[in-house]
């Protein structure tokens, strides 16, 4: 897990064994945070520019195209790290050749508001307006605008099959939708400033010091309440996030890390073609390897594996 601090800190926790693996300061405001291909690697959002470290805390490069970043989203099956800077500007970066692949202005004006759609890899965006946009790298204008809420939109999650979205709105509601029809499934009364959906379909939302957790448990995509948890009074929750192939919801808020239980939120059997736990480092370097055939053309191919081997 990395954890990033409005005040500069930044952190890599091994969240099986609870231990610190590597935490350093920046001495500047971070915003976001994201882990790269593996856990080797991750980009973070700071005042001026976006920053990419390697897991001893060694800074690899700094993405000045990019501007001032409020939002970052890394697409792992096309190694595309996309981010959302204060005046409204999309930008995919191909993270194996270093070339922008795309540059797009919303019009929209600033979001802080950003998912990528785990099922094919579109990046949706919450605007103030109250209307979510969906864009691919390919083309300079959203394939989908959609007016979700009547007021800006303060988070945004999608389910694992990527055919549900939910949406939080200032007007104080929660909508579930179908993104396959766009159209709204569900509206559940409640503030949300993060939501996150876990590998079985439970959708978290924290407000405040509050969390409210979401099942659906008759399989008809009706969701009702299934669990609550407040921390102590005065923390502000800034994001939650389930954690894969464990009944554990983390929180971040103001004064820190915490972790909660939550039975029947993770996946008990994991593929591990697809994610392995327990990989080992040959397993992870010869993922990689795979990854990088099935995406670069033959003449960069050479050149990354060369570097990859030193």
């Amino acid at each position: 897990m990395a954890a990033a601090g409005r005040k500069g800190h930044l952190a890599i926790v091994d969240t099986k064994n609870m231990s610190l693996i590597k935490e350093m300061q920046v001495r500047e405001t971070v915003r976001d945070v994201v882990f790269l291909h593996n856990e080797l690697f991750f980009a973070a959002a700071q005042k001026k520019y976006p920053y990419i470290y390697n897991r001893d805390g060694v800074e690899l490069h700094c993405l000045k195209e990019h501007g001032a970043v409020t939002r970052l989203q890394f697409l792992k099956n096309h190694f595309l790290l996309a981010s959302i800077n204060k005046f409204g500007q999309l930008r995919y970066q191909d993270v194996t050749m270093g070339e922008m692949i795309g540059n797009f202005r919303t019009g929209l004006g600033r979001t802080d508001v950003m998912q990528a759609n785990p099922f094919n890899g579109v990046v949706a965006l919450g605007h103030s307006g109250g209307t979510v946009s969906m864009w691919k790298p390919t083309s300079a204008v959203p394939l989908v605008k959609m007016l979700c809420h009547p007021g800006p939109i303060t988070a945004m999650a999608f389910h694992p099959d990527g055919h549900l979205m939910a949406t939080s709105g200032k007007e104080k509601k929660i909508k579930i939708w179908d993104v396959r029809k766009f159209e709204v499934l569900q509206t559940i009364r409640g503030h949300a400033k993060t939501l996150d959906f876990s590998q079985k379909g439970l959708l978290a939302a924290g407000t405040g010091s509050f969390v409210q957790v979401f099942g659906d448990f008759s399989g008809s995509r009706n969701y009702s309440r299934y669990m609550g948890h407040s921390i102590v009074k005065g923390y502000q929750i800034g994001k939650v996030a389930f954690r894969p192939y464990e009944d554990v919801l983390g929180i971040g808020h103001s004064m820190g890390w915490s972790s909660i239980l939550i039975p029947g939120s993770g996946e008990p059997n994991f593929d591990t073609w697809l994610a392995n736990p327990f990989e080992t480092t040959k397993q992870r370097r010869e993922k990689e390897i795979h990854s990088l055939l099935d995406k670069l053309p033959p003449r960069q191919l050479c050149w990354t594996l060369q570097r990859l081997v030193q």
